[in-house]
């Protein structure tokens, strides 16, 4: 479940930095009197299959968080209760941006993976950390 997900990710990132040399790199730094500042690029969300499948055929292009029609009708084909349908004239022209709002995917029902954030505030919110020594 997601729960179990998150507790493995965290884990394996406490092992992987555990059997690394990232705290003696940074601490030289910080010794040699530079400011450490950590960044994120975006986030990701553990996301659920939401049993949507669009035709390679039907869709311009597709990812696991959004799909982009060429008409209005295919993309409410695949609409559901937690997608956004947009249309950005000023950015995609006339193609339809279908877009998962919550932490759902395009993929099977009930698959649980960690993927790119979307819209998510895990995704528009990027952590900005200053290392300091104690």
């Amino acid at each position: 479940n997601n729960l179990i997900s998150k507790s493995k990710l965290i884990n394996d990132i406490k092992e992987f930095l555990s059997k690394s040399n990232l705290y003696v790199f940074v601490q030289k730094l910080i010794d040699q009197g530079f400011r450490i500042f950590l960044v994120s690029d975006h986030g990701n969300i553990f996301a659920k299959g939401n049993g949507v499948h669009a035709s390679k055929d039907l869709v311009n292009e597709k990812a696991r968080r959004f799909m982009i029609f060429d008409h209005m009708e295919l993309s409410t084909e695949y609409e559901t209760e937690k997608t956004e349908l947009l249309q950005f004239k000023n950015i995609i022209g006339d193609q339809w941006l279908l877009l998962e709002t919550q932490n759902e995917m395009f993929d099977n029902l009930g698959q649980e993976q960690i993927t790119h954030g979307g819209i998510s505030g895990e995704e528009v919110i990027v952590p900005f950390i200053k290392v300091v020594r104690k």
